[in-house]
């Protein structure tokens, strides 16, 4: 167990001093408690107000889902080159729902679409 300060940000949320840990509160001063704390459950998490662990949508994006977004972008940049002889209206769907994800996501969930040809990945 570890010791850190927590303070009220004007979003409901909690800043504390140790970004991986979780408070048990306890009162000191107006505006600032100290806390017992535990593990957090991964660099994506959040403290809420009520000193419990919730999932930055913002940071798991930025962190889980984008990456993966950009690396399947990337594997089918090829599709979209002017001697692609495949269904190349297929292939830009399929890019622009990556392309969406983040925006038509439930946190925590990623599901991706699935690629129109995946032996055909990696040209």
């Amino acid at each position: 167990m570890w010791m850190v300060n927590r303070i009220k940000l004007e979003d409901g949320t909690y800043q504390v001093s140790d970004p991986y840990k979780i408070p048990c509160m306890r009162q000191l001063n107006e505006g600032e408690e100290r806390f017992e704390i535990e593990d957090q459950p991964s660099l994506y998490h959040k403290v809420n107000e009520k000193c419990e662990w919730v999932i930055d949508k913002e940071e798991w994006l930025n962190l889980i889902v984008r990456p993966e977004r950009n690396k399947l972008l990337q594997e089918s940049d090829y599709t979209q080159l002017a001697d692609y002889q495949d269904d190349k209206a297929t292939w830009a769907t399929y890019r622009q729902e990556l392309r969406d994800l983040p925006l038509n996501i439930e946190t925590g969930i990623a599901i991706y679409p699935e690629s129109p040809n995946k032996e055909n990945l990696n040209g």
